[in-house]
């Protein structure tokens, strides 16, 4: 058994730690201005994109070997991708930490109420709904009549059912 790590692997864990850098970068574009899910994107794409351009002038015994060492390493640069995409949700949408900032930003203790409407710089908690109702709208989940919504009888039933049989199965408790 070796333990030794694969120098073909080295590149990829390198280069994944400077992702925070990329979207830093990105971030900073005024055309994606307040769009954190269009910045992370471009981000993923900018730096997949200098990741396979930069493996193909690694010299030899880095570069990946065949169709095997191009998946590997693939899935090193997706993993941590994914592991950015977490810490970055949290960052961008994370209530709780909007919740503390709005207390380290008060000069004095704040009620509930008042850290509430102080979320979204001053959008309040309603803002949570508004927004999460445009995003089910736009994914053809629900629809609206009149002042009213309803469920898409297709789309929005289906992911309905799926999410009730994950709530059976794993045992969860609902959410909301």
């Amino acid at each position: 058994m070796q333990f030794s790590f694969p120098a073909e692997l080295l590149y990829p864990v390198i280069f994944s730690l400077t992702f925070p850098i990329t979207l830093a970068v990105v971030s900073r574009s005024r055309l994606l201005r307040g769009r954190n899910a269009a910045q992370f994107f471009v981000a993923s794409l900018v730096h997949l994109a200098a990741w396979v351009g930069g493996s193909l002038f690694l010299p030899a015994g880095y570069t990946p070997h065949g169709a095997s060492g191009w998946l590997i390493s693939s899935m090193v640069v997706g993993s941590f991708l994914m592991i950015y995409l977490e810490a970055w949700a949290l960052l961008s949408r994370g209530y709780t930490l909007a919740m503390l900032l709005a207390l380290l930003e008060s000069p004095s203790p704040l009620a509930a109420d008042a850290i509430a409407a102080r979320y979204r710089s001053g959008d309040g908690l309603e803002w949570i709904f508004r927004h999460r109702l445009a995003g089910l709208e736009a994914a053809g989940m629900i629809r609206k009549e009149g002042a009213d919504l309803a469920l898409t009888p297709r789309l929005g039933a289906f992911v309905v059912m799926l999410y009730r049989v994950a709530i059976a199965v794993f045992g969860l408790r609902k959410t909301g």
